[in-house]
């Protein structure tokens, strides 16, 4: 069994790997470019957005190959999810998608798997004094949940490189920690999946980049990221006695989470502080003010996934403690990090006025 999980990871890889090619051919035989005539582009040239296809199909492929369905039946609705996902952000990467058609797709997607795959968050296991949720608060705020990630995830997918590796993060902790307490393996296997197809994706994504992922690969990569998450939180609080349980699973998740979702919320409240649509895209989000220091957009993306990976890093350390104070303390480390951007950013704006 667990030679599936290498079976998984290289079968989605190679998938991945020798679809880049046929994408690239067709993006230009039908250019399918993401043109720089956007004041919020930061690249110079036409890039393909196809490369969520690549992704996904490299993912899809290779857990058809070697997922039991049988021994996790929810699988074949996350596929009915991922699949309709999948659809709407080529429609969207293709010609530009209507935001409404999108987010009700979005809605479908995510409750299908919430609904009829019964990926639920149950409780909010004492957060703000809070406990169990009935049946139908549960699914709306599971689908809340999920709409929020995928949603995150996309906004955060601005320059190479960022929201494949902060995902191949995300799918690697999810990965081990699964091996370790699941003994069904399916979901690390799913996690391989991912995993394999976003190494051979970053290979074309580098900078100077090749092919993006467009909305395809950021609301999939999204979709499957909220799915791991709520799958975390539920298998843990059923392994209290588990060695690698987790007293604040839902931080955790969040601390895997954080980077898009802290610029998520930080974004729209800056725009909504400024009397700006907040759901209309700018330059401010945080990869960008790292731009502007004058960083290359690789050392961006290892930046802030080095910021990742020391967010799940401390959430780790602090799993014997409570959901508050384990939360308090990442906020606390992002909100500095934060602030210290912003002071270098208008040190460096004003010593050039």
């Amino acid at each position: 069994m667990a030679l599936k999980i290498l079976y998984s990871f290289f079968t989605a890889g190679i998938i991945s790997w020798i679809s880049i090619k046929p994408l690239l051919y067709l993006a230009n035989e039908f250019n399918f470019y993401d043109n720089p005539d956007d004041y919020r582009k930061i690249h110079d040239r036409k890039i393909p957005t196809l490369g969520g296809i690549a992704i996904f199909l490299g993912w899809l492929i290779s857990i058809s190959l070697w997922i039991e369905f049988v021994k996790c039946p929810e699988i074949q609705f996350l596929i009915t999810g991922v699949i309709i996902l999948a659809f709407l952000g080529i429609k969207d990467d293709i010609s530009v998608l209507d935001p409404l058609k999108k987010f009700g797709g979005q809605i479908i997607a995510t409750f299908v798997i919430v609904y009829f795959g019964d990926v639920r968050i149950t409780s909010f296991y004492g957060i703000l004094g809070l406990g169990q949720m009935s049946t139908w608060a549960s699914v709306i705020f599971t689908i809340l949940v999920f709409l929020t990630i995928i949603n995150a995830l996309n906004m955060i997918d601005g320059i190479n490189g960022l929201a494949s590796s902060i995902t191949l993060v995300g799918a690697i902790f999810y990965g081990v920690w699964f091996y370790l307490i699941d003994q069904n393996l399916q979901h690390t296997i799913l996690a391989a999946a991912l995993a394999g197809a976003l190494v051979a994706f970053l290979r074309f994504n580098v900078t100077p980049a090749q092919i993006f992922m467009g909305d395809t690969g950021s609301m999939v990569l999204g979709f499957l990221l909220a799915f791991f998450s709520v799958e975390f939180i539920q298998t843990n609080a059923v392994n209290q006695f588990h060695d690698y349980f987790f007293h604040s699973s839902p931080t955790l998740a969040i601390a895997i989470l954080m980077l898009p979702l802290y610029d998520l919320f930080r974004t729209m409240f800056l725009r909504i502080i400024r009397g700006k649509n907040p759901l209309r895209a700018d330059k401010n989000h945080i990869h960008h003010l790292l731009l502007r220091l004058g960083l290359s957009h690789e050392k961006v993306t290892v930046l802030l996934v080095l910021y990742s990976i020391s967010s799940i890093a401390i959430a780790v350390l602090m799993r014997d403690f409570n959901n508050h104070i384990t939360g308090v303390i990442i906020l606390i480390y992002t909100i500095l990090l934060n602030i210290l951007l912003r002071y270098l950013v208008n040190k460096k704006e004003k010593a050039q006025n």
